[in-house]
């Protein structure tokens, strides 16, 4: 009886696992089809609504559990996220504020990532204002470095640029142009309240700007548009901070770029700082501005600089506008021979006299005083351009200084002005075809 038993179970048993054998793979199959299957856009959209109400519960583990799966869903909760920062409930603005903040960096960062290791340059991947960011200073990666670092300070500038940028041509060309001017002036002022509290503007908040200006048209566009944008690219482009992006490889080059496209169309009333900037940060269009500035209608500080930004950037065509100025006697900077005895051309002055208390144990020779003339700058510049060894007439001159020159190279004493009337004398009888310009 024992056995019957047994057998009758056994074969029941092996009928039990044939039915599970065929129908399993079915079970498996209409499972996977179920999970396949899109999720109703109904049933996301209540779990959504869901969520945003469990963040105004009163127990702190619904509202961080809500929290935390909001995050999970990631860009589809987006749209409900934003429209949650209206919320009558302060909890539920500010969780919905930091979770959009949080899901969108999140996004920005994987997209930047695909944008920086693309092989083709012009890729933006959704990436506002790229298209006009590389026209002015390639698609390199170091490009695309200081790119990102530009929208993560200035996003919204960025995407106005994009917006006047495409409507150039077209019947809303104007309202981009004047919602961007609005954009960038927004920018400019909330960076000087920032500087008024001790935060120096970003390398990237500098380049948001320098942006902006690009789409400019000319002088007196960028002249009426905001004096606000002008006079902060000034005083970021003054930072020492920045001044590394201007030496680092690859950075350089941009940097030039941007600041080069914003220089050559300042208005005249910043003339004077723009050229200090040119020669401080390297940047040839410096050039452009002096051209402008060479003539008597300009304050002695804009003309020297303007000489010494030709002196470094100008070429040879240059030479008939500053030799014009070789009769101005102006006088642009004296000083005491005695004072700068042993002064290094690192500004570090060494004297001659005996600490406070102590006498000097040599005779000290009285003070000689010396004078610097804009037609003395203009001589050394005109001989620059031409290629002629400058240390002839002025001994002191550093041909191989990078930095251009300083004026005290260009002395002569308060009382021997002849040898000074002499050089340039002599140099027009050199060079005649300029001699009818200083007539």
């Amino acid at each position: 009886m024992y056995s019957q038993w047994f057998g009758s179970i056994r074969s029941r048993s092996c009928w039990i696992l044939l039915v599970l054998v065929c129908y399993a793979p079915n079970v498996a199959r209409t499972r996977l089809a179920i999970a396949d299957e899109p999720a109703n856009a109904g049933d996301v959209q209540q779990e959504l609504q869901t969520l945003i109400d469990n963040l105004n519960s009163p127990a702190f583990a619904t509202r961080e559990a809500a929290s935390k799966r909001l995050l999970e869903i990631g860009a589809p909760a987006l749209d409900t996220l934003r429209r949650a920062k209206q919320n009558p409930s302060f909890e539920v603005r500010e969780r919905a504020s930091r979770i959009c903040e949080e899901i969108d960096k999140s996004i920005f960062e994987n997209v930047t990532k695909k944008f920086i290791l693309a092989a083709d340059g012009s890729q933006s991947f959704g990436l506002p204002a790229w298209d006009v960011f590389r026209s002015i200073s390639g698609d390199s990666r170091t490009s695309k470095l200081l790119f990102i670092t530009m929208l993560r300070n200035q996003s919204e500038l960025a995407r106005a640029v994009e917006v006047a940028a495409n409507a150039r041509g077209t019947e809303n060309a104007s309202e981009a142009y004047e919602q961007l001017v609005t954009r960038a002036t927004a920018s400019a002022e909330r960076l000087r309240v920032r500087l008024a509290r001790g935060e120096l503007p970003t390398v990237g908040d500098t380049v948001g700007l320098l942006l902006a200006c690009s789409l400019f048209g000319d002088t007196a566009e960028i002249a009426s548009a905001s004096n606000e944008v002008n006079e902060m690219v000034v005083a970021s482009l003054y930072r020492a901070s920045l001044g590394d992006y201007f030496s680092k490889p690859g950075y350089d080059r941009c940097m030039r770029a941007f600041a080069g496209q914003w220089i050559s169309k300042t208005q005249a009333s910043l003339a004077t700082d723009v050229l200090q900037i040119a020669h401080q940060r390297n940047i040839p269009e410096g050039a452009i501005v002096a051209r402008r500035h060479l003539d008597g209608s300009n304050d002695r500080e804009t003309r020297v600089r303007a000489l010494q930004c030709l002196a470094r950037f100008g070429n040879e065509g240059d030479i008939p506008a500053v030799a014009k100025l070789l009769n101005e006697e102006l006088i642009v900077y004296e000083f005491n021979d005695q004072s700068l005895i042993g002064t290094a051309r690192d500004g570090i002055r060494e004297e001659n006299l005996p600490p406070p208390g102590l006498k000097p144990r040599l005779p000290i020779r009285d003070d000689r005083k010396m004078i610097v003339r804009l037609n003395d700058v203009a001589l050394a510049v005109c001989m620059k351009l031409g290629s002629e060894d400058v240390t002839t007439v002025f001994p002191k001159y550093d041909p191989d200084d990078a930095s251009g020159f300083v004026l005290v190279d260009f002395a002569f004493p308060a009382e021997g002005q002849e040898n000074h009337r002499l050089a340039i004398t002599s140099w027009k009888q050199e060079h005649p075809q300029f001699a009818g310009d200083n007539n």
